[in-house]
């Protein structure tokens, strides 16, 4: 992901002998594959590997297939639609599989007679934080996190903010660049239509859709998506009692403001915080 998320990084593509792309990327993930499986003593049939001939492997009982990046085109236009496959093979049956999506960091794997499982990322439904030792009230603190840690991978794991134009994002299209922005880390051009999750991105693709008939101008690639802003009025409320605001169970502590439940925003956390402290002076003076 470091060659794909580098402005600077023109891949370096190559063309292999049936016409198809190689870039730098295939050759990375092939190296970094073969450290780990050389080490299992099963022999390693890679697409960017040695072709040998099918006399040699056709002793082999048990091998990896690997396809170090599949979906190489893709990833030339940076769509964030290409993956990384491996299989193992015993006696011409595949009996393991893994398929990463490296864009989305989603893991996808199975065995042959245990089961298929999927890890990691942000999936299409709103209750995907929902765990088995999760409240569901605090299901959607996990979907906050997973959704920033998102955000963190496609921003090249530093403050650059991920962001598309927008009507490159309602038409799904990776921006070849962006417009100036006063974000100081800066911006790195990110397929978000791609990477949020569908009932997200989705929806404000189809409210962008609806607001630029209505509104002339507004839906242009003049104007900038920007994601995410996630820490801003908390998804739960510590609970207070309506009168002394004080917690309900411990005395002197005054759930105030945006991380508390308690407002919505700047101005709506400063009256709430004005409150707070009026009561807090209260309670102080009575315990003086």
């Amino acid at each position: 992901m470091k060659i794909y998320t580098d402005p600077r990084q023109d891949f370096g593509i190559e063309k292999k002998a049936d016409n198809s792309p190689l870039t730098l990327a295939d050759k990375a993930a092939h190296l970094c594959i073969m450290r780990y499986l050389g080490e299992t003593g099963i022999p390693v049939l890679s697409e960017e590997g040695l072709h040998l001939p099918y006399e040699q492997r056709k002793e082999w009982s048990r091998l990896w297939v690997v396809d170090p990046l599949d979906g190489t085109k893709e990833f030339i236009k940076m769509n964030g639609e290409f993956t990384v496959n491996i299989a193992l093979v015993d006696n011409g049956e595949p009996i393991l599989g893994v398929i990463y999506i490296p864009a989305t960091d989603v893991l996808y794997y199975g065995i042959i007679g245990e089961g298929a499982w999927k890890e990691g990322a942000l999936s299409n439904s709103p209750s995907m934080g929902r765990t088995p030792d999760c409240p569901e009230a605090l299901s959607v603190l996990l979907f906050q996190e997973e959704l920033e840690r998102q955000c963190w991978l496609q921003g090249n794991q530093k403050q650059t903010a991920p962001a598309q134009k927008m009507a490159d994002f309602v038409n799904g299209r990776l921006s070849a660049d962006l417009n100036p922005s006063s974000y100081a880390p800066g911006l790195l051009a990110s397929p978000l239509h791609f990477w949020m999750p569908k009932f997200v991105s989705s929806r404000l693709r189809e409210a962008f859709k609806i607001w630029g008939k209505q509104k002339h101008g507004f839906l242009t690639n003049e104007a900038t998506v920007i994601g995410v802003e996630t820490r801003t009025s908390s998804p739960v409320r510590i609970i207070r009692d309506a009168e002394t605001l004080q917690h309900i169970k411990i005395a002197g502590l005054f759930p105030c403001g945006e991380g508390a439940g308690y407002a919505g925003g700047i101005v709506s956390a400063g009256v709430d915080g004005e409150r707070c402290a009026e009561a807090c002076a209260s309670y102080l003076g009575q315990q003086a």
